[in-house]
């Protein structure tokens, strides 16, 4: 059986767009980035779900609430009730203060990779001058390849299965094609008899299946991305705080990828 579980969902698209003007469009967001969210099985059933459930009751009186990033920093939604108001000024703070000590007392760890559109167009588009075809591939999949080598790095010799949030029939078959690859061949840098550790059927879970865990992965995921995107932004304060749980590795922050 998994001693680890590992809750991965992402910020962003994968296309690539072509034209470098596009990403000037304020309705198109220029990075793709996947986090990682590795706690240990335990950890993840008798700290983070009680814990997360509890700030769903103190907050909605209901436990059947789907945290989702992007409702939770517009206010929308559900969510409408931390619009700031004399009589609820606090509760917006302290939902955050709430969510972040479950994240603290579950000893999760976090693996992130980032990929700037802007910047590896500009990139290729740098080859091609020089006469070379440069094949950026499937984002998403090599965002993931990134975060599967770093998971292994973190796991020791331990098991883990990865658990996504389902995004379609054809892209959740790439992803489980992809990860029966690395487990058969492995990779340029390891070899299959250290992927054979991940469980070889991730699993795929909808919105409203209610999973804590995609829902803690989805809350980080946004001020990663939003750290690539601009590494000074001083409004970025939930990466600041996140920080401290990213995967340290052999070296400072190994559970950090940014690319290009």
């Amino acid at each position: 059986e998994e001693e680890y579980l590992v809750f991965i969902d992402e910020v962003g698209d994968k296309k690539l767009h072509q034209d470098i003007d596009i990403y000037d469009a304020p309705t198109v967001y220029p990075i793709i980035t996947l986090c990682a969210i590795i706690i240990k099985k335990l950890d993840y059933e008798n700290i983070l779900i009680p814990k997360i459930n509890s700030i769903k009751n103190k907050f909605f009186n209901i436990e059947n609430v789907i945290l989702h990033s992007n409702e939770i920093r517009t206010k929308s939604g559900i969510f409408k009730i931390f619009l700031e108001k004399p009589e609820t000024e606090n509760i917006y703070f302290n939902f955050k203060k709430d969510i972040m000590s479950a994240i603290e007392k579950s000893n999760i760890q976090i693996i992130s990779s980032s990929i700037d559109k802007k910047k590896l167009l500009l990139k290729s588009q740098e080859y091609l001058k020089n006469g070379i075809d440069y094949n950026s591939g499937d984002l998403y999949i090599k965002n993931l390849e990134w975060i599967t080598e770093r998971i292994l790095h973190f796991m020791k010799g331990n098991r883990a299965k990865l658990i996504f949030e389902t995004q379609g029939k054809k892209e959740s078959k790439e992803i489980k094609t992809f990860v029966k690859n690395l487990i058969s061949n492995g990779n340029f840098y390891n070899g299959k008899e250290k992927f054979c550790l991940l469980d070889t059927e991730p699993l795929f879970f909808t919105k409203k299946d209610n999973v804590v865990g995609i829902q803690i992965a989805d809350y980080c995921a946004y001020p990663f991305a939003k750290h690539l995107k601009n590494s000074e932004d001083a409004n970025n304060e939930l990466f600041t705080i996140l920080r401290k749980f990213i995967y340290k590795g052999d070296y400072g922050e190994y559970g950090l990828k940014e690319w290009p």
